[in-house]
C-alpha cells in the first residue's frame, strides 16, 4: 500500500453557535452547499458550462460475493464536475471543482447488502487524494444529514486515498463520484486529480445488535460504552441522538425538525473488544467536541445508542439515561464514570486513584504560614500581600454565584491558616486599600490538595461596584485550611492584591465570652453577665 502524508475532515459540533458536520453531511443551507443558484441545485463551476451529463457515467456490474474494478485519469477528465456540496472534500466556494468520474453501479443481490468501495489499490497515482461519494440519484446532492455518511475521504491516518462501505439494495442502482480532495493542504504534497483504482465488492451484511450500553458526562469528556452481538465482527462506531427532559428528541442542527439520521452525532469507537460479543468504547474530548457541554446546557435526559458496522448498518437504538458523573476528590477511586476534580488525576496501577503531582503540589506544599494564634478571648487578625494575575493557574474553585466557570483561571495565592482545638468564626476578605478596585475570587479548603474540601462558597464580588471578595465561615474546627487568592479570570497584568483574616471563638456553654460580641460570641443563646447559657 502506498503512503502518503496524513489528513483528515474532523467531525465539529456547534449546537448553540457550533455546527455538527462530518465527511458525508453536507450544510444544512441548500441541496448545493448554499452557494450556487438554489434553483439549480446540482450545478458545476458557474464558468464550465453544463455539468457532467448522467448518461455518461460509466456503467459497473456488481458481483456478489466478489470484486470489481475500474481505472481513470481524472487529470484527463474534462472539468465540469457535480456539486458535491460544501462538506465532501470542498473546503473553498471558490474552488472545489476537482476533476471527477461517475460510476453507475449495479448493485446485484436481493435485500439490503454491503458494498464496499476502495481507491488504495496499486493502481492510484501516490500522491493523488482521492475521495468519493454515494447517491441514490446521480443529479441530486445526497441529502442533508450527517448519518449515515455518503462522503469517504481518506482511508487512515497515513493514507489519503479513499475507501468506505455503505449499505444499498440488491437490484437498485447508485451512482459513486470519484474525485480528489479539492486543493490538498500544501503540506500534503498531494494533488486533487490523477490516476486511480477502483474496486468494488458486494457481500451480505447482518446487522450488529446493543443490548447495553451508557453515556456517562465526565467532567467536560464524554464517556460512551455498549455492548453486543455483530455475526460480521465488524463493529466500529456509535450513533448518537439526544433527548430532553420532556423526552423530545433534540434538533441538534436548530433546522426546526428532528430525525434519528438528520440529527445524529456518529463517532468510532476508541477500542473493541471481542469477535461475535463486542464491547466498544469511546471517550470525546470536551477541549475538541463540547458535546458535554451542549448536553448540559440543554438538561438533556436520555441518548439512544446506535451502534454500527464498516459498511454502517446499525442496530436498533437502545435508550439510555444521560449520566452527568460528579467528580471525586483526593484519594479516592477512579476510573472514566468517576473522574477526579481537576488538577486531581488517576494515577495508579491501571489509574485506580486520586492524587496531584507538579506545580498543583508544589503550590500548596509552599503556602506560606498565616501568622495568627487564634485564642478564646480576643479576635485575631493576619495579612498578607502579594501579585496575582498576568498567567494561568493551576487549581479552580467551585462556582462563584454566576461568574463563568473558567472565573478561579488565574495563577494563585495560597496561604496556610491553622486553627487550634475549639470551634471558630473566620473571616477572609480582600477589601482593603491595596486590593483596592482589582477584581479578585477568594475560597478556602480544609485540606489544600482537595478540590471537594471546599469550605462555604467561593466568593467573586461581595456585591455592587465592590469588586473585591469575601468569605464568611462559621463554627469551624481545628486544622490546617488553605486560603485561595486570584483574579477573576485570571485577569489582564500582574497587580497586588491583600487578603486579611479574622478569626474569634465560638464559646461553648459556660464559658466566658464577650458581651458585646466584638471579640467571640457564644455557640447558642445570648452572652450574659459574660457567660455563654
Amino acid at each position: 500500500m502506498h503512503r502518503r502524508p496524513y489528513h483528515a475532515l474532523a467531525f465539529l459540533l456547534a449546537l448553540s453557535g457550533l455546527a455538527l458536520v462530518g465527511c458525508g453531511s453536507t450544510p444544512p443551507s441548500g441541496a448545493d452547499g448554499g452557494v450556487d443558484d438554489a434553483g439549480n441545485p446540482d450545478a458545476g463551476p458557474p464558468d464550465a458550462g453544463p455539468p457532467f451529463a448522467c448518461t455518461d457515467a460509466t456503467r459497473v456490474d456488481g458481483m456478489m460475493d466478489g470484486t470489481v474494478q475500474v481505472m481513470f485519469d481524472t487529470s484527463m477528465t474534462e472539468t465540469r464536475p457535480r456539486d458535491l456540496g460544501l462538506g465532501c472534500g470542498n473546503t473553498s466556494p471558490s474552488a472545489r471543482w476537482a476533476p471527477q468520474e461517475v460510476i453507475e453501479f449495479h448493485v446485484p443481490g436481493t435485500g439490503r447488502v454491503a458494498v464496499d468501495v476502495d481507491t488504495t489499490g496499486s493502481g492510484t497515482q501516490n500522491d493523488f487524494n482521492t475521495l468519493f461519494q454515494v447517491r441514490e440519484r446521480c443529479e441530486a446532492v445526497p441529502a442533508v444529514a450527517p448519518f449515515p455518511p455518503s462522503c469517504f475521504d481518506d482511508t487512515n491516518a497515513s493514507e489519503l486515498a479513499a475507501s468506505g462501505s455503505f449499505m444499498a439494495e440488491g437490484g437498485s442502482t447508485v451512482y459513486i463520484v470519484v474525485t480528489g480532495f479539492s486543493e490538498p493542504p500544501a503540506e500534503q504534497r498531494a494533488v486533487d486529480e490523477g490516476r486511480v483504482d477502483v474496486s468494488i465488492g458486494v457481500r451480505d451484511n447482518a446487522a450488529p445488535t446493543a443490548t447495553s450500553g451508557s453515556l456517562v458526562l465526565a467532567l467536560a469528556d464524554t464517556v460512551v460504552d455498549a455492548a453486543g452481538m455483530d455475526a460480521d465482527a465488524d463493529v466500529i462506531g456509535v450513533a448518537m441522538n439526544f433527548y430532553g427532559p420532556t423526552g423530545a428528541l433534540l434538533d441538534i442542527y436548530g433546522d426546526g425538525s428532528a430525525t434519528l439520521d438528520g440529527d445524529a452525532f456518529f463517532l468510532r469507537f476508541d477500542r473493541v473488544t471481542g469477535g461475535t460479543d463486542y464491547a466498544g468504547t469511546l471517550r470525546v474530548d470536551g477541549t475538541r467536541i463540547g458535546i458535554a457541554a451542549f448536553l448540559r446546557a440543554v438538561n438533556a435526559a436520555e441518548a439512544d445508542l446506535r451502534v454500527f458496522d464498516r459498511a454502517y448498518e446499525t442496530s436498533a437504538p437502545l435508550r439510555v439515561e444521560v449520566i452527568d458523573a460528579a467528580p471525586v476528590g483526593l484519594g479516592a477511586a477512579c476510573d472514566v464514570r468517576n473522574p477526579c476534580s481537576p488538577p486531581l488525576t488517576c494515577t495508579g496501577a491501571g489509574g485506580t486513584t486520586c492524587d496531584v503531582t507538579g506545580p498543583a503540589r508544589v503550590l500548596c506544599d509552599r503556602a506560606p504560614a498565616l501568622m495568627i494564634a487564634p485564642v478564646a478571648d480576643t479576635a485575631q487578625t493576619a495579612t498578607a500581600t502579594g501579585r496575582v494575575g498576568g498567567a494561568a493557574g493551576v487549581w479552580v474553585g467551585s462556582m462563584c454565584g454566576s461568574s463563568p466557570a473558567n472565573a478561579t483561571a488565574g495563577n494563585e495565592l495560597v496561604y496556610s491558616l491553622t486553627l487550634p482545638e475549639g470551634s471558630w468564626d473566620v473571616t477572609a476578605t480582600t477589601a482593603n486599600a491595596t486590593t483596592g478596585d482589582l477584581d479578585t475570587v477568594l475560597y478556602i479548603r480544609s485540606n489544600c490538595l482537595d478540590p471537594l474540601s471546599q469550605v462555604g462558597a467561593c466568593s467573586d464580588d461581595i456585591g455592587g461596584m465592590n469588586l473585591a471578595s469575601q468569605v464568611n465561615l462559621q463554627a469551624v474546627g481545628a486544622g490546617t485550611y488553605a486560603v485561595f487568592v486570584e483574579q477573576f479570570a485570571g485577569g489582564r497584568a500582574a497587580a497586588n492584591v491583600q487578603v486579611s483574616v479574622r478569626v474569634s471563638a465560638v464559646i461553648p456553654s459556660g464559658g466566658a465570652c464577650d458581651m458585646a460580641r466584638m471579640q467571640n460570641r457564644c455557640a447558642s443563646g445570648t452572652c450574659t453577665a459574660g457567660l455563654c447559657p
